[in-house]
């Protein structure tokens, strides 16, 4: 079986928020009856008899078709010596009706006793019909008796209307909110045709009225796919076992769509032990559930609409023929996508490997802060420390000039020392200096590739 075009849904089938699917529940093949009082004048010429009938009507459907079946109050019957006794007689009856302009005989035959004063109880008549009426109208009767030693008819009457009857029907129990139409190709099967039934497709789903550029929102989706009787008639008349599939629906929310198979349960046939299952009965209704999810990425922000982008998918239906077993395609269409309201979506916040750059950028860029004071520092300090040497080394050359009397040795020695010391201070501040620019050298390194991450990812 195969879904083909399913192109939408039923109206309110899915909508924003918690939806739960109905299960429609009826009984098999209900029929609708109606009664009515006909009277018939049976017989020829002086030999005539009355016959006021009450007769109750009963329609059901019939694989497209109806079935129309009448039964009979009995029928009374003359005292003897005007009628004799004829036990174990075979009784049949022809109850012709007026259906869609066209006359249509109900036929019957039953065992009784055809007893002079006794009422006679009359077959129940059965036939049927191309289409459903809602209503008919009653025509005329015939009954015939035939012996029960087979030596031939005991009576043999029709019976005229003596006025007219016209008998109404209520309308049964349909299949409510018909949305689709699934044809049934049985041709290759060399069982039947191609005939086509109505169904109804609905789809429900829980779906968030919120949402968030690129975060994924998870859509839970229920369906039920329900055959008409039209379809259930066809089942019961076919050698078809058991039906099965998948349905994959879709949802679209302004620029954005996602899909997701929703497998279908299966309906399977109770059929008699050895038996083909032709002709058993089934329920009126016939219906496939399934469960399934949806992943829906929004990519835009604001509010979008949403809709039901349809559905398709693959089943199948299998038919029995004996030991053969084989699938039968079956085609549904249904009727444009469905509105579900909106969506509102807002813009993403940073993703945590932006939220990490921005950061980096931040303690960077105070990295190189502090490495660019401390070059600072370090070149003040080495300013300070070549001013040291240089007044240090003033001294030593004054002192050296003077006559070397014990006193200014002392302090020429002294000078020395402190210019030593001075050229010391030079050295590691230099030392200091060149690890400063170092230090900003690698913080501005990290600095750049903090920026360019955040480029990337922001």
């Amino acid at each position: 079986m195969r879904f083909r075009k399913l192109a939408g849904l039923s109206a309110g089938a899915l909508t924003l928020g918690m939806l739960s699917v109905p299960m429609l529940m009826a009984p098999a093949h209900a029929a609708v009856s109606s009664t009515a009082q006909a009277v018939f004048t049976c017989g020829t010429g002086t030999q005539t008899s009355t016959y006021d009938a009450t007769i109750t009507f009963s329609l059901a459907h019939d694989n497209g078709g109806a079935k129309l079946s009448a039964t009979f109050t009995d029928m009374p019957n003359g005292a003897p010596p005007r009628f004799v006794n004829f036990p174990g007689a075979t009784i049949s009856n022809k109850l012709t009706v007026t259906s869609e302009g066209a006359d249509v005989v109900l036929t019957g035959s039953h065992t009784a006793d055809f007893v002079g004063g006794k009422p006679t109880k009359m077959p129940k008549a059965t036939g049927s019909l191309a289409t459903r009426p809602s209503s008919i109208s009653i025509k005329s009767y015939y009954y015939k008796v035939d012996k029960a030693d087979g030596t031939g008819q005991a009576a043999a009457q029709d019976c005229t209307l003596s006025a007219p009857v016209t008998v109404s029907f209520a309308d049964e129990p349909q299949l409510a909110g018909v949305n689709a139409t699934c044809t049934v190709d049985m041709t290759e099967s060399g069982f039947g045709g191609k005939s086509s039934y109505p169904a109804k497709l609905e789809l429900a789903a829980t779906m968030p009225a919120t949402g968030t550029v690129g975060t994924a929102l998870s859509v839970p989706v229920t369906t039920t796919l329900t055959f008409g009787r039209e379809f259930s008639d066809y089942i019961q008349t076919s050698p078809v076992k058991k039906v099965t599939g998948a349905v994959t629906p879709g949802i679209a929310a302004g620029p954005d769509s996602a899909a997701g198979s929703v497998p279908l349960s299966t309906w399977d046939r109770t059929l008699t032990p050895g038996g083909t299952g032709i002709g058993q009965p089934v329920p009126e209704f016939i219906s496939l559930t399934g469960e399934g999810a949806m992943s829906l990425t929004p990519s835009a922000a604001g509010t979008h609409a949403v809709t039901l982008a349809g559905a398709a998918g693959v089943a199948t239906m299998t038919v029995t023929f004996g030991d053969a077993v084989m699938d039968a395609p079956l085609e549904c269409g249904l009727t444009t996508a469905q509105a579900m309201g909106s969506l509102a979506v807002a813009e993403a916040g940073p993703t945590p490997a932006c939220t990490k750059a921005q950061a980096d950028v931040k303690t960077a860029d105070a990295a190189v802060t502090k490495a660019e004071n401390q070059v600072t520092q370090a070149k003040k300090a080495v300013t300070k420390a070549k001013a040291s040497v240089k007044k240090a080394q003033a001294k030593v050359t004054k002192l050296s000039k003077k006559k070397q009397t014990p006193a200014v040795k002392r302090q020429l020695k002294a000078a020395k020392k402190q210019l030593k010391a001075a050229k010391a201070k030079v050295a590691k501040a230099n030392k200091q200096l060149t690890t400063a620019k170092k230090q900003l050298t690698t913080a501005k390194q990290k600095l750049a590739a903090a920026n360019a991450a955040v480029k990337a990812e922001c």
